[in-house]
């Protein structure tokens, strides 16, 4: 039976026939719901991020960071049409409710709206920043947007532009939801459910942080919402579109509250980070994940003393190839801290990677990890740094960035971070000096080269080298999103992997590019380097490691 290779970013049912579901091995799978078993298979060329059914049940949608949207026939899955124009990831496609018309939200800031043939009918521009979010009014004669620039803004088809701005002082608004008497629902980085009604505004607090999605049940006129503090919550709705929540739960180590939908009258389905979706029973209050396997890939890759530890989707712990444990949800870093290898993840908890040993529980979830003298940090989603002593006690807590801490980097007594939202921030002697619009897209990861000098990567395919200072901006041979980077212990070489699988290795002496290879057509999730063998060791997607030696240089 085909499934997925690495974790579920999107799912969506269609009656209690079908669920489909979006993965980032690529693979678009259709589920036959009764028995669990996959019945097709489609890929796109990058990372599938969501998927919808036409409410025919004879269409499915799916986006892709491959710039695209793919419209496929049901059940045979043929392809019907390829919705392509946009110049980023696509993260998100709206059936229209009556006329064959898709709505297509994407990260090079636009909305688009495409007939089943392809062809671009509207193309509606005015964020300021990647467009998370599309949903069609009940009418079909507008659509509703959601934006990282803390905008929600309403987009009018026979004017065929904005007719409404609705800012919400750049709080990220990630999803939401419409009800046919024009209420809004919206979800925000803040844990807010923010309630939109003409021109009237309320707001529940009703997660620790940020509401990843919000899905609306129409039988049952309930909302759920999910969100990165793990756990999910269903909302019951009131004639004056007032919520009273109806049941809550904590979800599983498995399930990435990313994506969910209705099946049937009892079922809720949901993304995980295994080899298929799992369910949880909400009359029955039971989860359903014993058949959710677990995916090989590799998040994050680490050489000390001569041993090579690797963790990724499934939180197990590899030693030069060998399982040592097993912390059972996705983890992002390894760092080695004081004779300890350290390791945290999607469920924001940070562990002793050798032994298992929970060392502290935070609130969102856990991106990278530095050594700032003698004190271990730690990056989260919500953009804190997290202050350990060499006892691996918690020390405080210090708010770098307002969005999620995509890389950390020390050396010198500086510590430097690389923020989801394109800052960048150097923090020495409790002092931060931040630098708004370091890059032009989302930052991925950041390296210490030598004194006062760091790297960074990210979406804009551009390396660049900060000083306090100064910043240096170089070209890259890359042609898709650069993930990960490292360095020599001299900061001369500098290697780069995309999520294409394409590692490029820069001479920052003389400045040029001196390798270029493909190991794989994965992505590549890590880098680090090995000084015994004159070599960087890539992680990958797909579970392997792949060693670029500089000799080939």
């Amino acid at each position: 039976m085909r499934t997925h290779l690495s974790p579920l970013s999107g799912v969506a049912t269609f009656s209690d026939q079908y669920i489909a579901s979006a993965g980032y091995d690529n693979q678009v799978i259709l589920w036959d719901a009764k028995t669990k078993e996959s019945i097709y298979s489609v890929r796109h060329d990058h990372l599938a991020n969501q998927c919808q059914f036409h409410k025919s049940g004879k269409y499915l949608i799916s986006s892709s960071s491959d710039f695209s949207a793919r419209l496929w026939s049901v059940p045979d899955m043929k392809l019907v049409a390829v919705l392509s124009g946009h110049q980023d990831d696509v993260e998100m496609s709206s059936f229209h409710p009556s006329k064959e018309l898709i709505a297509t939200a994407s990260r090079d800031h636009k909305v688009r709206v495409f007939d089943f043939s392809g062809k671009i009918i509207h193309l509606f521009e005015g964020h300021e920043a990647d467009v998370i979010s599309v949903v069609w009014s009940e009418d079909g004669h507008s659509l509703i947007s959601s934006s990282d620039d803390g905008t929600v803004r309403s987009w009018d088809l026979a004017l065929d532009k904005c007719s409404d701005i609705k800012d919400f002082e750049e709080v990220e608004t990630d999803t939401l939801v419409i009800f046919p008497d024009q209420t809004l629902y919206l979800g925000n980085d803040l844990g807010e459910i923010v309630i939109v009604k003409g021109e009237e505004t309320s707001r529940i607090k009703a997660h620790k942080s940020g509401i990843k999605r919000l899905i609306h049940c129409p039988e049952r006129d309930i909302i759920l919402s999910l969100s990165y503090d793990r756990t999910m919550k269903l909302w019951d709705k009131d004639n004056f579109g007032n919520l009273k929540l109806n049941d809550e739960s904590s979800l599983p180590d498995l399930v990435w509250p990313r994506s969910a939908a209705f099946l049937g009258h009892e079922e809720i389905i949901f993304s995980t980070f295994g080899t298929t979706y799992c369910s949880y029973n909400f009359r029955a209050k039971i989860w359903c994940i014993d058949h959710v396997g677990h995916t090989h890939g590799i998040n994050a890759v680490l050489h000390k003393d001569g041993d090579t530890f690797t963790i990724g989707d499934a939180g197990v712990l590899k030693k030069n190839n060998k399982e040592v444990t097993h912390l059972g949800s996705l983890c992002n870093f390894l760092i080695h801290y004081k004779d300890i290898v350290i390791t945290g993840g999607q469920k924001g908890a940070v562990y002793n990677a050798l032994t298992g040993e929970l060392i502290y529980q935070n609130k969102s979830p856990l991106n990278c990890a530095a050594v700032l003298n003698d004190s271990l940090v730690i990056g989260t989603y919500t953009g804190e740094a997290l202050f350990f002593n060499e006892s691996l006690e918690f020390q405080k807590s210090v708010s770098l960035h307002d969005n999620a801490i995509k890389g950390l980097a020390a050396g010198n007594g500086i510590l430097f971070s690389v923020c989801a939202n394109s800052d960048a921030v150097f923090f020495e002697k409790d002092e931060i000096k931040s630098i708004k619009g370091a890059h032009s897209k989302i930052a991925n990861g950041c390296v210490f080269l030598k004194e006062g000098f760091f790297a960074s990567v990210s979406r804009d395919l551009l390396l660049r080298v900060f000083t306090k200072e100064k910043t240096e901006v170089f070209e890259t041979p890359h042609i898709n999103s650069i993930k990960s980077i490292a360095s020599d212990l001299e900061g001369r070489y500098i290697a780069t992997g995309s999520y294409g699988g394409q590692v490029a290795v820069f001479d920052y002496l003389h400045k040029e590019w001196v390798i270029q290879a493909r190991p794989t057509q994965a992505g590549i999730s890590h880098m680090t380097y090995n000084e015994a063998e004159k070599s960087f060791l890539v992680s990958s997607y797909d579970g392997n490691i792949y060693p670029i030696k500089l000799e080939e240089a």
